[in-house]
């Protein structure tokens, strides 16, 4: 026998529940499991027998439970909850991290008879996100805590990062007072043009410059020597978005030894 079109369309609505990653879920407004899918089942670690007709506190930690009266209210009014993210244990104890949204059930009369549940698994990117943020953490200590000057630049000469000893070289007390500006707003202009002349070509031709002493001119007017390290870095789209530099202070290493100094080095 040929299925009616509502059929047709209920059988396609269901091999989409059937077959969703995610986990879609259909409780009473007393918060009772009826449906449950293949996607709840790997998300929840609960296979569909064992989690009907049980309340759907089995699945939120103790100290979570009392979010679910708040949330039920909203559907009863007839509003959707936004996904919100939530730490969940598993059966067997695996940790994993959620993205839940919440709807209302209808009738065909429209009346409010459930609460519709669609979850996703969002522990990799979760993860991802986490190990992301410890690396910032590392790269920041690291680049706080070395007695070089670091930085980074763009496409266009401008600075976007660095590091304190930089911007102690500079004469600028935070961050702000050096992102965005270029080495013409920070040295005499013979210098500024010779550092941009450089940064210009190692972005343009993705070729580093390596250990180039230079002189340089702190913001006090002090005269130094620097012993510089510019390299391109590439954007995930392979393009050169800038460079990333590290200078030195070699000052102490050119200037002569006093003479007395130099001769008792020389006897033996």
């Amino acid at each position: 026998m040929e299925k009616t079109p509502i059929e047709d369309e209920l059988s396609r609505l269901a091999a989409i529940v059937t077959s969703s990653e995610d986990a879609i879920i259909g409780t009473t407004l007393e918060g009772i499991i009826f449906a449950w899918n293949k996607g709840a089942e790997q998300i929840y670690g609960y296979e569909a027998e064992a989690i009907k007709g049980r309340h759907f506190s089995t699945l939120i930690p103790p100290d979570r439970r009392d979010a679910i009266n708040g949330n039920v209210d909203q559907i009863r009014l007839g509003k959707h909850v936004d996904a919100f993210e939530a730490r969940r244990i598993r059966p067997d104890g695996t940790v994993t991290y959620l993205s839940t949204a919440l709807s209302p059930i209808k009738d065909a009369r429209g009346r409010i008879t459930g609460v519709s549940i669609i979850t996703r698994d969002i522990t990799q990117a979760r993860r991802s996100e986490e190990a992301f943020t410890q690396e910032r953490i590392l790269l920041r200590t690291v680049l706080d805590n070395l007695p070089d000057h670091i930085y980074v630049k763009d496409a266009a000469g401008r600075y976007i990062l660095d590091n304190p000893e930089h911007r102690k070289f500079l004469g600028a007390s935070s961050p702000g007072e050096v992102e965005g500006k270029t080495v013409f707003f920070f040295f005499p202009k013979e210098l500024a043009e010779r550092y941009h002349a450089d940064d210009i070509s190692v972005i343009r031709s993705g070729k580093p410059l390596l250990d180039r002493e230079e002189p340089a001119v702190t913001r006090s007017g002090e005269k130094i020597w620097l012993s510089t390290t510019k390299v391109p870095f590439r954007e995930s789209s392979g393009a050169i978005g800038g460079l990333v530099c590290l200078s030195r202070n070699i000052t102490a290493s050119k200037r002569p030894e006093p003479e007395g100094k130099t001769r008792a080095a020389g006897k033996k």
